[in-house]
C-alpha cells in the first residue's frame, strides 16, 4: 500500500506505529520488507553494476541514506521487545559491512 514512497518515509511510518500505536508487529513487519528490499536492490547494482540494472543511480542514494535507519529502527524495537535472536543477526550483518563501527560492536555486546 506504499507504493512509491521512500524507504525513508516507510522508516519513519514504522516508527510511528511502533511508539504512537503501539504496534510492534506492523513496525517489524514494514522494517523487515525495507531490510529485504534493500539487500535485494544491493544483490542487483553488485551483480549487474548500476549502468546495467533497473535502478537509478538517485534510487540507489534513497536506500543507502535509509539503510542505517532501517538497521538501528529494527534492533531497537527487536531490542524493546525482548527479541534479542534476531537483534543481534542484523547487528552481526551490520557489522560485517561496517567493521570499524564501535558502537555496533558495543551494543553486540551488550545483546
Amino acid at each position: 500500500a506504499m507504493e512509491g514512497v521512500s524507504p525513508s518515509n516507510k522508516v519513519e511510518y514504522a516508527n510511528v506505529y511502533y511508539r504512537e500505536l503501539d504496534n510492534s508487529k506492523t513496525a517489524i513487519n514494514i522494517l523487515k520488507e525495507l531490510y529485504k528490499e534493500y539487500i535485494d536492490t544491493e544483490k542487483i547494482i553488485n551483480d549487474k553494476n548500476i549502468l546495467g540494472s533497473s535502478i537509478s543511480g538517485n534510487s540507489w542514494k534513497k536506500w543507502q541514506k535509509a539503510f542505517p535507519d532501517i538497521v538501528s529502527s529494527l534492533i531497537y524495537i527487536y531490542e524493546e521487545e525482548g527479541n534479542k535472536k534476531d537483534a543481534k543477526v542484523i547487528l552481526k550483518d551490520w557489522i560485517s559491512r561496517f567493521p570499524d563501527d564501535d558502537n555496533a560492536k558495543n551494543l553486540m555486546n551488550n545483546l
